[in-house]
């Protein structure tokens, strides 16, 4: 009962499959899929909801390297299969003779590999997550029956990650639980490809590190190999990688020959402190905030640790990137817009609970009241965030065709925040990121939407692919289970953008300052805030407009503006249809108004988009057609109309990415024809 590895022989004629998990990411995702796999794990093996999971990651770096000759005794019985040629593995040869660089991750106060080690369970009916066979999910399946458990994962795919890391796409584990023989135990497993060896004999790719046992033909459901129990074994291992687990329940998983980025220009791939936390921050922001979890980061033995846990929490914002940043998605802004909102001092007149669309997850307007609106409106002008709580029906599916209609809740964080550039909502599934969610990106707002454990997690969970990235609607498993999936699933991701709207609608009332100087344009009597901002009465009457016969609003306008698109994306202004109708004495004059990005709060500008006092951004103004002049300063424009004749002026320059919009039109009568050279 030697500790080696075992592979298996394929029977000539036999289907041979390889992992699909070969390409399950590349060297610049690698280190965070790591992270995100082994800390989700560690926390559906939580031991109590009211207890963090306290996960350590270490990293031996080069200096503390485990020596080449003290490794050999874990390439025990597969030196062969891990040198066959074609096996999957790049340099084999100089991987095995040089020293070992590890990574270990150890979870406590959790089950750790709980289950049976020496026979497969035929089925799995209980009641409590602890239970289940985790054994089996580790080692065995590629797929778990884990789904509608409230997990953060459900495939039992992700754990090819620990060998894929590995230069030798190996890792081991050793893991210690409670109420199972054996009680702790150390095993091993390898990722390669089909493969044959010199005498042509085909090799199964999965690798067992671990011992053999005679075969009892009493019970031939029994399985010959089986984990490493020996105690002096055990000891030796904990030593050579670092372990800090004695006999505490939890898992601790090495992942030997660590494979590094390829290509040291991908900073964000290597394994250093900066980017272990980094990462930890990023896709588990809202577990360390809600006390689920604590993690502690070294480099080496002698390396600082770094405690990330509740109290340790603000200081750490400085490891995520500025909203500006290539990568940025999760940013040092929202690490604070969490601190903000979640903490147990965040006011109440900054949270909102809307009302439940129904049976149906779809938007509608009912769920808001005017008064809830102009709250949030005037909270988000303020640049305060706001909490809002959103009701949700999950539409189950029941014997094949009824359908059962359950009560959900999720939340959504915003903040008016002026950015670099648009960024989309986070979205964080009982504290895990999912990071590739289709959604609206924001321009000038940041916001966090958050499921908790429950029935819409559940469908989410349903939803996800095994790396957990997005939610597709159209998989099998998700359509068999939910009555219109791909409703419930657009409720959730297009949330922030429905608010946003609802807000920006809510003060859209018509605005008839600019026009009262030339036409004595007075606004309607009927002031009912639900009427969207009534024009001017159209039908005659006692309105003040020119002639007194009440002109319609198209014939009003004296300048009209359209958006150009291409190249040179931007704005043309031009002579609208009320230019002819401008008094006499009114000429001269100037228009004024403002110009920036659209956002659903409105126009959105900075000094670092553009600067029309010093040409700063490229945005630049040229007249195309008529007798106008102009000015910019920052993002204001003041149109100088010298008399009635057409006119086209066009700014261009802008983004191609962001919509461009103008606000604040104004007309300054005041001012008369000025000499030549004077500004106006």
């Amino acid at each position: 009962m030697t500790p080696q590895w075992l592979f298996d022989k394929v029977t000539p004629g036999s289907v041979e499959r390889n992992p699909v998990s070969e390409e399950f990411f590349t060297n610049d995702t690698r280190l965070e899929a790591i992270i995100r796999e082994s800390i989700q794990n560690s926390l559906d093996a939580c031991t109590s909801d009211d207890k963090p999971v306290e996960v350590r990651i270490y990293f031996s770096g080069d200096a503390d390297k485990l020596p080449a000759d003290k490794f050999k005794k874990y390439m025990a019985g597969g030196d062969k299969r891990f040198r066959d040629p074609k096996n999957g593995l790049s340099t084999p040869d100089q991987t095995i003779e040089e020293d070992c660089q590890f990574l270990v991750v150890e979870d406590f106060n959790t089950t750790g590999l709980t289950g049976m080690t020496d026979e497969k369970p035929i089925d799995e009916d209980v009641e409590h997550r602890n239970d289940w066979n985790y054994y089996n999910y580790f080692f065995r399946e590629n797929g778990s029956t884990k789904v509608g458990a409230g997990t953060l994962g459900s495939w039992g795919a992700g754990k090819c990650v620990f060998q894929r890391a590995s230069k030798l796409k190996s890792s081991f584990a050793y893991s210690v639980r409670e109420g199972y023989s054996p009680r702790k135990f150390v095993v091993g497993k390898a990722t390669l490809q089909h493969h044959q060896d010199e005498d042509r004999i085909t090799w199964a790719p999965d690798g067992w590190f671990g011992v053999t046992v005679p075969k009892d033909e009493a019970h031939p459901n029994k399985m010959l190999k089986r984990p490493i129990e020996d105690d002096d074994f055990i000891a030796t291992f904990r030593e050579d990688f670092n372990i800090r687990r004695t006999d505490e329940p939890g898992t601790s998983i090495v992942i030997p020959h660590v494979h590094l980025a390829a290509d040291s220009e991908i900073e964000g791939a290597q394994f250093n402190q900066r980017n272990l936390v980094r990462a930890v921050l990023r896709n588990f922001l809202i577990a360390i905030h809600d006390e689920k979890l604590k993690v502690i980061v070294q480099i080496g033995k002698n390396g600082e640790s770094i405690q990330i846990n509740k109290s340790t929490f603000a200081g750490y914002g400085i490891f995520l990137p500025e909203p500006g940043a290539k990568d940025a998605l999760v940013t040092n802004v929202h690490h604070q817009l969490i601190i903000d909102v979640l903490g147990d001092t965040f006011p109440d007149s900054q949270r909102f609970l809307l009302l439940s669309p129904g049976e149906q997850p779809i938007w509608r307007k009912e769920m808001f009241n005017d008064d809830q609106l102009k709250a949030m409106q005037k909270v988000l002008h303020e640049k305060k965030p706001i909490l809002v709580t959103i009701p949700m029906p999950i539409r189950s599916k029941v014997n094949g065709n009824g359908v059962v209609v359950n009560d959900a809740l999720f939340r959504v964080v915003i903040k008016r925040h002026e950015l670099p550039k648009a960024l989309p909502p986070v979205f964080y599934r009982v504290g895990l990121l999912i990071d590739s969610v289709s959604s609206v990106a924001l321009n000038n707002y940041i916001a966090t939407v958050l499921i908790d454990r429950g029935k819409l997690a559940e469908l989410l969970v349903a939803a996800e692919p095994p790396s957990h990235s997005k939610w597709n609607y159209d998989t099998d498993r998700v359509s068999k289970g939910y009555d219109k999936p791909r409703s419930h699933i657009q409720f959730v991701t297009y949330a922030v953008r429905n608010i946003i709207e609802q807000i920006a609608l809510c003060d859209q009332q018509a605005n008839w300052d600019p026009l009262s100087d030339v036409f004595g344009i007075k606004k309607p009597k009927d002031e009912n805030p639900n009427d969207g901002g009534k024009e001017p009465d159209d039908k005659g009457g006692s309105g003040d407009g020119a002639g007194g016969d009440g002109t319609a609003e198209e014939k009003l306008r004296i300048i009209s503006f359209v958006e150009c698109n291409g190249v040179d994306k931007g704005i043309r202004v031009h002579d609208g249809p009320g230019l002819k109708n401008v008094p006499d004495e009114k000429l001269p004059f100037v228009a004024k108004f403002s110009i920036g990005y659209d956002t659903f709060r409105g126009l959105s500008w900075t000094p670092n988009d553009f600067n029309l006092t010093d040409g700063r951004g490229g945005v630049h103004i040229k007249v195309e057609s008529g007798t106008v002049k102009f000015e910019g300063h920052d993002n204001h424009v003041m149109l100088k109309i010298i008399d009635r004749s057409p006119f086209s002026v066009e700014i261009a320059g802008f983004d191609a990415n962001r919509d461009v919009t103008v606000e604040k039109l104004r007309y300054d009568y005041s001012r008369k024809e000025v000499e030549d050279g004077e500004s106006l």
